[in-house]
């Protein structure tokens, strides 16, 4: 990109102060690229809470300069088979389904390996890549993370009214109506209006 703006602000970022990276850009980005017509600024991440607090946030270079925005869902059964096309039609069903239909986690799980295997090497075992992640994801997504596992233990436990969770867990029933829009625009809860 710098190369194609023949511009040199662009070489003197230190990338791993992402920040300080993402600031330059927007700040150069109307006198350069917006210009040319031809480029487009694309930030991706995986992380949704994160995204839209430190890069989308108020306190952020890009703060009310955003002009789309998509949400990219898992990969369907279909689309998620094609990583293990030699599997069986249930081995990829259960691939799916304990990876949840995304690509990264799809990724460790080998053809020529079992689906038992495959669990054992890439979610049991403590030194593996997966093992960690969902507490990575939780406590990248949320900021109080004994909040969101006291109201995941108390609907598994039974509780699906806001008010029954809010008692069970000492939560605000007033403020974890918060947290609930959260968990649902996180995909974690789903709403349903009997």
């Amino acid at each position: 990109m710098a190369a194609s703006l023949q511009k040199q602000w662009l070489g003197e970022i230190n990338i791993s102060d992402w920040k300080t990276a993402l600031g330059k850009i927007v700040k150069e980005w109307p006198y350069t690229g917006k210009k040319r017509g031809d480029l487009f600024l694309i930030l991706c991440g995986s992380f949704i809470g994160f995204t839209e607090r430190e890069v989308l946030g108020q306190k952020s270079p890009l703060f009310g300069r955003r002009t789309a925005q998509i949400k990219l869902n898992p990969f369907p059964y279909f689309e998620a088979a094609h990583f293990h096309p030699s599997w069986s039609i249930e081995n990829q069903a259960i691939a799916w389904y304990i990876c949840g239909g995304i690509p990264y986690y799809l990724e460790f799980f080998e053809e020529s390996k079992s689906i038992e295997s495959n669990i054992i090497d890439n979610m049991l075992d403590e030194h593996s890549a997966l093992y960690h992640e969902p507490d990575f994801l939780l406590r990248e997504e949320l900021r109080e993370l004994p909040v969101y596992n006291g109201i995941l233990t108390a609907i598994s436990d039974g509780k699906h009214k806001i008010s029954e969770i809010a008692s069970r867990t000492g939560i605000d029933e007033k403020n974890s109506v918060i947290t609930f829009k959260n968990c649902v625009s996180w995909d974690t809860f789903q709403k349903n209006i009997p």
